[in-house]
């Protein structure tokens, strides 16, 4: 049963969020879609920059689970979703402060998502995942690293 901080719980939750909505848009200062970016990104695969390589690869409402480079389990889009509300609803219900916490209503899933192994990263690397995205303007794929942060710790809830 994994036990994770606020923190690296969102971390799931943003790949989760990812991996259920891959049309990604773009935003500008105030979080305001840019029209005419609108779709202009697709997103195709998920890449922990963990020590155990996980991988996601999109593969039309199918979701193809990598672990070390080795084909370890396939998902659909409604499975992940169901966990993505069950997780958010977990975070944002947890008291501020806890400190590490366990969801066991998520423990098969995360064994059949990750065998429970988590986006932890070591203090050297900055990035938390690659992502591949088809850029349609350019019509190639395109590497992207992000560090995840979040601000469901917050007072501010979403």
């Amino acid at each position: 049963m994994l036990s994770l901080n606020r923190g690296e719980w969102s971390e799931l939750y943003g790949v989760l969020f990812l991996l259920v909505k891959p049309k990604l848009n773009i935003v500008d200062s105030n979080l305001k879609n840019i029209d005419s970016t609108i779709g202009l990104f697709v997103l195709k695969e998920v890449i922990s920059k963990s020590k155990i390589k996980l991988r996601f690869e999109l593969v039309h409402d199918t979701i193809l689970i990598f672990i070390d480079d080795e084909e370890y389990n396939t998902m659909t889009i409604e499975q992940i979703d169901l966990a993505r509300k069950s997780l958010i609803n977990a975070i944002l219900h947890v008291k501020s402060k806890t400190g590490a916490f366990t969801i066991p209503t998520l423990d098969q899933f995360l064994q059949d998502f990750s065998d429970n192994n988590v986006f932890k990263t070591g203090s050297s690397v900055k990035e938390d995942v690659e992502l591949v995205l088809f850029d349609s303007r350019q019509e190639r794929n395109v590497n992207l690293t992000y560090s995840i942060k979040s601000s469901l710790g917050s007072q501010q809830q979403y």
